[in-house]
């Protein structure tokens, strides 16, 4: 698994594949066949680091990663091997891990990560990577936008999607990665085109037409109501049940110029003293 991660630094599936079948074929051992499908063990880091030379990985399109795939190997037998990558999953928590991990040649903050939740049991492990970093800002933390992806970030959108998803956030921000990659997601946007719309209650109650009337309620004071009651309560249908409308009415007193704002409730009359001739 190690291995396999370091081979995928800026790398596409098809070379990433094309990589770890190389190491298992010219240095495993064979296991068996399957529908005319010879399969092979993944050699060991001892095996790796006595048998492996980084010009043959680049001879082989490794590229830059043939010395950090060769650097691993003899950084994990001086530190001891399985039994430290065994310490890394059973003693040490996920940062305990991921700090031990990028020591490593080659192994940055995504691959480590990608370890340690693949590899060592830590769920709560979320690898950030472009794809993961576009979903963070652009769906969950919008404030994120515009900063550098650098370890405390990485750190910061970790927790969030811990604290979102809980203790397996690691399986969670997976099936969102898969999501986000071309084919899966030209797949998912047929899917959703094709599913009916669903609309809330409110939603559907939002999306009435709103109509002014203006109600005369006597020579001293005019109405102003927007009425937002739906259209089936409006029908011309005298057996249809009534329902009450919510009506926000403006009262206006032009005579005393003053305007009092009131909800559905009728004003009292100003009283009105009589003119007395001098």
């Amino acid at each position: 698994c190690l291995f396999a991660f370091i081979c995928s630094s800026n790398n596409n599936i098809k070379r990433i594949a094309m990589m770890v079948n190389f190491l298992a074929r010219r240095y495993g051992e064979k296991v068996g066949e399957y529908k005319g499908v010879e399969l092979y063990r993944f050699p060991s880091a001892d095996e790796i680091a006595h048998a492996v030379t980084e010009s043959e990985l680049r001879s082989a399109g490794f590229g830059y990663r043939a010395k950090y795939v060769v650097g691993t190997a003899a950084s994990l037998l001086e530190r001891g091997g399985l039994s430290w990558l065994m310490h890394l999953r059973e003693e040490l928590d996920f940062r305990g891990a991921w700090d031990a991990l990028v020591e490593l040649p080659g192994v940055g903050r995504k691959v480590a990560a990608c370890v340690a939740l693949m590899s060592l049991g830590k769920t709560e492990a979320i690898p950030v990577d472009v794809h993961v970093w576009r979903i963070a800002c652009r769906d969950y933390m919008p404030g994120m936008r515009g900063k550098t992806l650098t370890d405390k970030v990485h750190f910061e959108v970790n927790d969030f999607f811990v604290e979102k998803f809980g203790e397996y956030a690691g399986w969670a921000h997976n099936t969102l990665f898969i999501g986000e990659l071309a084919p899966f997601k030209a797949e998912l946007d047929q899917k959703k085109k094709r599913a009916p719309s669903v609309k809330s209650k409110e939603e559907k109650v939002q999306q009435q037409p709103v109509k002014e009337e203006t109600l005369k309620i006597d020579s001293s004071f005019e109405v102003v109501a927007a009425l937002t009651t739906p259209r089936a309560s409006r029908s011309r249908n005298k057996k249809q049940k009534m329902e009450p409308m919510d009506a926000n009415i403006e009262f206006v007193t032009p005579d005393l110029g003053i305007r009092d704002h009131f909800q559905a409730k009728k004003p009292r009359r100003n009283p009105v003293t009589p003119k007395t001739e001098d």
